[in-house]
């Protein structure tokens, strides 16, 4: 997603994956379970934690993961 700020120039907002072949930072991936991905953010909070999603931030970055049946099945970066 992108956003037109007031000069005219677009900045992206959010970034959607809704592939396995994508792999974050934290070697996170779609398809990966609930369990591992918590395991993944070792001394991090998250900032939600239901059992739809499951989001952590980082400075001005939150990393979101939908969940179904306890498995990763989409990773959004806002």
């Amino acid at each position: 997603r992108t956003f037109a700020g007031e000069d005219g120039n677009e900045t992206i907002t959010s970034i959607e994956f809704r592939d396995d072949t994508v792999v974050t930072s934290t070697n996170c991936y779609i398809g990966m379970d609930v369990d591992t991905v918590k395991a993944q953010h070792d001394g991090f909070e998250p900032s939600s934690d239901t059992e739809t999603a499951l989001s952590y931030v980082d400075g001005d970055c939150k990393i979101s993961y939908m969940l179904t049946d306890g498995e990763v099945t989409a990773i959004t970066y806002n």
